[in-house]
């Protein structure tokens, strides 16, 4: 899978509703730092000046809903966003929908960078930062997968002001696109192949009532039928589409973003509330069955005969299984997730579909398949989440004050590694933010900065190779900023 750009979604972003959603307002320290895309975030790029064209700025005028696509979002974040997030959002899924049912053409754009890339027509955004529109933006992708043709990058402009002369300018906001989609032709020979997989696979729960069976019948289709890509970062993003669900509909090989997405599809297709979660290296699924939320992780459980170890868990239990902090959600979803506090018990069991008693499909318990096939032994496609050997603990970790609300600290490990992920927090807060430096070798000093001064931090160091995988982590440091 190519490599993306660090996003600059910052650590845990001022949340989208403020106060008036109830979500409580996060720290200083907790807006300065940026986090990781890894392989399932946004690429966000600013575009060159000499891209930055007006007559691209799209309108925004109300396309004209389609109840077919229209029944693939989710709300749950939306819901909780303020009235500049939600009008943002709502203006990015008008230019989607143009481009989903219309005839637009995507534009190859440059970048600052000096790449470039074919993105939509530009939305604009004010009454809040850049960072905020990028957030809002990778949410939409998330609670939108029905937007196939989508590759999860952000083209930016950032708004303009003058002081001077008293006028400002809004920031503007691209999707990016993949280039087999970028023409209308192409997309709407495509659409009509997704619309055709997604109807496919829908049609199957028809025979199903309750959401716990749909739920396991949507697990269990993607689970048996889509294989993990495990060969993405040798593949041009444009052939595998990993970052859309059209990698496991179209292509029917995928990594935990397209099986998210995917899911989530299919359960807002039945009315089953659902979201999607990220973390720095892995996306997940959390569900809500008999009006509790649970945790529901595909990727993990992918396998010709699906496993149900990571379907309907709590977040405490799957942690029992992840030793490298992959089910960490980014700091950002703080406030707006629903959390997972009820471990599993026999009443949200996958249904056994291969049952030949029919009234297992209407009733919302049953029995884990492979519990009743110990002898089956399943053939794992060995995520790398799971399985990659893991890089050299570092050995050596300092963490110095050097100014207020500043911290140098000093990592050495035995091996070269590619870089070192800083876990910090507040002292009594439950989430982490996090740091990732880039090293290319065995030892960084590095400062940590915009901490709240006089506040108690807890710090904790990992190395990470050049695909993520995290070291065991160093002891808990303690200091005040």
């Amino acid at each position: 899978m190519r490599k993306k750009l660090l996003a600059v979604i910052l650590s845990l972003l001022i949340p989208l509703a403020g106060s008036a959603a109830g979500i409580t307002p996060v720290s200083a320290a907790e807006q300065t730092h940026s986090l990781p895309c890894g392989d399932i975030h946004s690429s966000v790029k600013k575009f060159a000046k000499k891209s930055r064209v007006d007559k691209r700025v799209y309108s925004s005028e109300t396309v004209k809903s389609d109840p077919y696509w229209d029944q693939f979002s989710g709300s749950i974040y939306y819901e909780q966003m303020g009235s500049s997030q939600r009008q943002l959002y709502d203006k990015l899924k008008s230019l989607s929908q143009r481009y989903l049912t219309g005839n637009a053409t995507a534009s190859v754009m440059t970048l600052d960078d000096g790449s470039s890339g074919y993105y939509t027509d530009s939305v604009t955004y004010s009454g809040m930062s850049s960072t905020q529109a990028f957030y809002v933006a990778t949410i939409f992708f998330y609670e939108n997968p029905q937007y196939y043709f989508l590759n999860d990058g952000i083209g930016y402009t950032e708004p303009l002001s003058s002081l001077f002369w008293g006028i400002s300018e809004p920031g503007t906001i691209s999707l990016g696109i993949y280039s087999r989609y970028a023409s209308a032709s192409a997309r709407k020979t495509y659409t009509e192949k997704y619309k055709d997989a997604i109807d496919k696979v829908i049609s199957g729960a028809s025979s199903y009532k309750s959401d716990l069976a749909k739920e396991t019948y949507f697990h269990d289709s993607l689970a048996k039928n889509v294989s993990y890509n495990g060969d993405t970062d040798d593949n041009n993003e444009d052939d595998t589409q990993s970052q859309s669900a059209a990698s496991v509909f179209l292509l029917k090989k995928t990594v935990c973003a397209g099986f998210t997405k995917a899911f989530s599809l299919l359960l807002n297709s039945q009315g089953i509330k659902n979201v999607g979660v990220t973390s720095d290296s892995h996306a997940w699924n959390e569900v809500m069955i008999n009006d509790i939320w649970y945790i529901t992780d595909v990727t993990w459980d992918q396998n010709k005969w699906p496993s149900h170890d990571f379907f309907n868990i709590s977040e405490s239990e799957i942690r029992k299984s992840d030793s490298q902090w992959a089910h960490l959600p980014l700091s950002c979803y703080y406030g707006i997730r629903p959390e997972c506090v009820t471990d599993h018990d026999s009443s949200v069991d996958a249904i056994d579909l291969t049952s030949t008693d029919s009234s297992q499909a209407d009733t919302d318990s049953g029995n884990d398949t492979n519990k009743e096939n110990p002898t089956i032994i399943p053939v794992t496609p060995s995520p790398q989440e799971v399985t990659s050997p893991r890089p050299a603990k570092p050995y050596s970790f300092s963490v110095k004050k050097t100014g207020k609300g500043a911290l140098t600290l000093k990592i050495k490990t035995s091996e070269k590694v590619a870089g070192f992920y800083i876990y910090y927090r507040l002292k009594g807060d439950k989430v982490w933010d996090t740091r990732y430096i880039k090293v290319n070798g065995r030892q960084k000093t590095f400062k940590l900065s915009g901490l709240v001064s006089g506040r108690i931090y807890q710090i904790k160091a990992f190395s990470s190779d050049s695909k993520g995988t995290l070291s065991k982590g160093t002891k808990i440091r303690i200091i005040k900023a």
